[in-house]
Protein backbone atom coordinates (compact mmCIF):
# COMPACT_ATOMS: atom_id res chain seq x y z
CA UNK A 1 0.00 0.00 0.00
CA UNK A 2 1.28 3.50 -0.94
CA UNK A 3 2.14 6.29 1.72
CA UNK A 4 0.04 9.07 0.58
CA UNK A 5 1.15 12.47 1.52
CA UNK A 6 0.12 16.13 0.58
CA UNK A 7 2.81 15.94 -2.08
CA UNK A 8 1.15 13.38 -3.19
CA UNK A 9 -2.49 12.46 -2.06
CA UNK A 10 -3.39 9.61 -4.06
CA UNK A 11 -5.22 11.74 -6.92
CA UNK A 12 -4.08 14.60 -9.15
CA UNK A 13 -4.11 18.03 -8.17
CA UNK A 14 -1.52 21.11 -8.76
CA UNK A 15 -1.46 24.25 -6.98
CA UNK A 16 -4.86 25.24 -7.38
CA UNK A 17 -6.29 22.66 -5.42
CA UNK A 18 -6.79 22.60 -1.42
CA UNK A 19 -4.08 20.70 0.37
CA UNK A 20 -4.89 17.03 1.72
CA UNK A 21 -3.18 14.76 3.82
CA UNK A 22 -2.24 17.18 6.17
CA UNK A 23 -2.88 16.62 10.01
CA UNK A 24 -3.85 18.86 12.68
CA UNK A 25 -0.25 19.19 13.66
CA UNK A 26 0.41 20.06 10.27
CA UNK A 27 -1.43 22.55 10.04
CA UNK A 28 -0.85 24.84 13.21
CA UNK A 29 2.95 24.25 12.35
CA UNK A 30 2.57 26.21 8.58
CA UNK A 31 -0.07 28.34 10.64
CA UNK A 32 3.44 29.17 13.08
CA UNK A 33 5.50 29.29 9.94
CA UNK A 34 3.54 31.71 8.10
CA UNK A 35 3.14 34.09 11.35
CA UNK A 36 6.97 33.93 11.49
CA UNK A 37 7.56 34.81 7.81
CA UNK A 38 5.05 37.59 7.52
CA UNK A 39 5.31 38.90 11.04
CA UNK A 40 1.53 37.77 11.83
CA UNK A 41 -0.63 35.73 13.80
CA UNK A 42 -2.56 32.80 11.67
CA UNK A 43 -4.27 30.86 13.30
CA UNK A 44 -7.16 27.67 12.49
CA UNK A 45 -10.95 28.90 13.04
CA UNK A 46 -12.98 27.84 16.39
CA UNK A 47 -15.79 25.85 15.73
CA UNK A 48 -17.78 28.84 16.35
CA UNK A 49 -16.40 30.56 14.02
CA UNK A 50 -16.04 28.42 11.33
CA UNK A 51 -20.13 28.31 11.77
CA UNK A 52 -20.00 32.22 11.22
CA UNK A 53 -18.42 32.09 8.40
CA UNK A 54 -20.70 29.16 6.85
CA UNK A 55 -23.81 31.64 7.05
CA UNK A 56 -25.39 32.10 4.04
CA UNK A 57 -23.28 28.76 2.17
CA UNK A 58 -24.77 26.44 -0.30
CA UNK A 59 -27.64 24.26 1.02
CA UNK A 60 -28.75 20.67 -0.13
CA UNK A 61 -31.22 21.87 -2.44
CA UNK A 62 -28.12 23.73 -4.75
CA UNK A 63 -25.06 21.88 -3.22
CA UNK A 64 -24.35 20.04 -6.79
CA UNK A 65 -24.72 23.98 -8.36
CA UNK A 66 -22.29 25.52 -5.46
CA UNK A 67 -20.09 23.11 -4.37
CA UNK A 68 -17.36 20.00 -4.75
CA UNK A 69 -19.08 17.23 -3.17
CA UNK A 70 -19.62 13.39 -4.71
CA UNK A 71 -19.30 13.56 -8.58
CA UNK A 72 -20.37 10.86 -10.88
CA UNK A 73 -16.94 11.04 -12.23
CA UNK A 74 -15.66 9.34 -9.15
CA UNK A 75 -16.39 5.45 -10.21
CA UNK A 76 -15.45 4.72 -6.47
CA UNK A 77 -18.37 6.63 -4.94
CA UNK A 78 -21.17 7.46 -7.37
CA UNK A 79 -24.51 7.14 -6.19
CA UNK A 80 -27.15 5.23 -8.53
CA UNK A 81 -29.73 6.98 -6.49
CA UNK A 82 -29.45 10.27 -8.69
CA UNK A 83 -27.77 12.05 -6.14
CA UNK A 84 -24.71 12.07 -7.57
CA UNK A 85 -23.04 15.31 -9.25
CA UNK A 86 -21.78 16.44 -12.09
CA UNK A 87 -19.33 18.96 -11.49
CA UNK A 88 -16.60 17.57 -13.72
CA UNK A 89 -14.03 16.99 -10.32
CA UNK A 90 -13.80 13.37 -9.15
CA UNK A 91 -11.92 14.72 -6.28
CA UNK A 92 -10.91 18.01 -5.45
CA UNK A 93 -11.29 20.92 -7.58
CA UNK A 94 -9.47 24.24 -7.85
CA UNK A 95 -10.01 26.96 -4.80
CA UNK A 96 -12.46 29.24 -5.26
CA UNK A 97 -13.83 27.52 -8.37
CA UNK A 98 -17.18 27.71 -7.20
CA UNK A 99 -19.72 31.23 -5.90
CA UNK A 100 -19.06 33.09 -2.52
CA UNK A 101 -21.48 32.60 0.02
CA UNK A 102 -23.28 36.02 1.15
CA UNK A 103 -20.08 37.18 3.38
CA UNK A 104 -17.65 36.43 0.58
CA UNK A 105 -16.45 33.22 1.21
CA UNK A 106 -15.86 30.46 -1.09
CA UNK A 107 -15.28 26.52 -0.70
CA UNK A 108 -16.74 26.40 3.08
CA UNK A 109 -19.36 23.60 1.44
CA UNK A 110 -17.58 20.66 -0.60
CA UNK A 111 -13.85 20.17 -1.96
CA UNK A 112 -12.42 19.69 1.96
CA UNK A 113 -13.56 19.36 5.06
CA UNK A 114 -11.36 21.95 7.19
CA UNK A 115 -9.71 21.27 10.50
CA UNK A 116 -10.91 23.73 13.72
CA UNK A 117 -8.99 24.32 16.40
CA UNK A 118 -10.99 22.28 19.05
CA UNK A 119 -10.40 19.44 20.65
CA UNK A 120 -12.73 16.54 21.13
CA UNK A 121 -12.47 16.55 25.08
CA UNK A 122 -12.20 19.97 26.17
CA UNK A 123 -10.20 18.17 29.16
CA UNK A 124 -7.71 16.37 27.37
CA UNK A 125 -4.05 17.40 27.84
CA UNK A 126 -2.80 16.48 25.20
CA UNK A 127 -5.30 16.57 22.79
CA UNK A 128 -5.22 13.09 20.72
CA UNK A 129 -8.77 13.77 18.73
CA UNK A 130 -9.19 17.25 16.84
CA UNK A 131 -12.50 18.34 15.39
CA UNK A 132 -12.80 19.51 11.74
CA UNK A 133 -15.73 20.98 10.40
CA UNK A 134 -17.46 20.75 6.56
CA UNK A 135 -17.88 18.38 3.65
CA UNK A 136 -15.93 17.34 1.40
CA UNK A 137 -15.46 15.82 -2.29
CA UNK A 138 -16.92 12.37 -0.69
CA UNK A 139 -19.90 13.65 0.90
CA UNK A 140 -23.30 13.84 -0.99
CA UNK A 141 -24.92 17.16 -1.99
CA UNK A 142 -27.57 16.33 0.68
CA UNK A 143 -25.41 16.49 3.69
CA UNK A 144 -25.68 19.02 6.14
CA UNK A 145 -22.94 21.66 5.42
CA UNK A 146 -22.51 21.40 9.24
CA UNK A 147 -21.43 18.31 9.84
CA UNK A 148 -18.63 18.46 12.73
CA UNK A 149 -16.37 15.14 13.42
CA UNK A 150 -13.36 14.43 15.25
CA UNK A 151 -9.85 12.21 14.13
CA UNK A 152 -6.49 11.70 14.98
CA UNK A 153 -4.33 15.43 15.48
CA UNK A 154 -1.25 13.66 14.11
CA UNK A 155 -3.07 11.81 10.69
CA UNK A 156 -3.64 13.38 7.85
CA UNK A 157 -6.68 12.57 5.42
CA UNK A 158 -7.60 13.04 1.67
CA UNK A 159 -11.03 14.65 2.31
CA UNK A 160 -9.46 17.14 4.81
CA UNK A 161 -7.57 20.70 4.73
CA UNK A 162 -7.39 23.48 6.49
CA UNK A 163 -7.92 27.42 6.34
CA UNK A 164 -6.21 29.96 8.29
CA UNK A 165 -7.69 33.28 10.10
CA UNK A 166 -5.37 36.40 10.81
CA UNK A 167 -5.75 37.82 13.83
CA UNK A 168 -5.59 41.81 13.59
CA UNK A 169 -5.49 44.72 16.23
CA UNK A 170 -7.86 47.62 15.69
CA UNK A 171 -4.98 49.89 15.04
CA UNK A 172 -4.73 47.53 11.63
CA UNK A 173 -8.36 47.77 10.64
CA UNK A 174 -8.14 49.80 7.05
CA UNK A 175 -10.77 53.20 7.93
CA UNK A 176 -12.00 55.26 5.07
CA UNK A 177 -10.52 58.46 4.35
CA UNK A 178 -12.81 60.25 6.39
CA UNK A 179 -12.87 57.66 9.38
CA UNK A 180 -8.53 57.84 9.71
CA UNK A 181 -8.44 61.58 9.24
CA UNK A 182 -11.04 61.76 12.14
CA UNK A 183 -8.98 59.21 14.20
CA UNK A 184 -5.49 60.97 13.56
CA UNK A 185 -7.22 64.13 15.09
CA UNK A 186 -8.35 62.09 18.27
CA UNK A 187 -5.04 60.94 18.59
CA UNK A 188 -3.91 64.49 18.55
CA UNK A 189 -6.31 65.69 20.94
CA UNK A 190 -5.74 62.87 23.10
CA UNK A 191 -1.84 63.18 22.66
CA UNK A 192 -2.21 66.83 23.61
CA UNK A 193 -0.64 68.42 20.19
CA UNK A 194 -3.70 70.14 18.73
Amino acid sequence: MRKLSWREPGFTQDDSHPVVCVSWADANAYAQWLGTRLHARYRLPTRAEWLQALRGAATARNGCATANVVDDKNALLRRDDGTSCSDGFAYTAPVGKFKANAINIRDLVGNVSEWTADCKDAKAVPCAERMFSGTSWRDPPDSAASVQDDAGSDIGYTTIGFRLLREIDDDSIPLPAKAAADAAADKSIARGTK
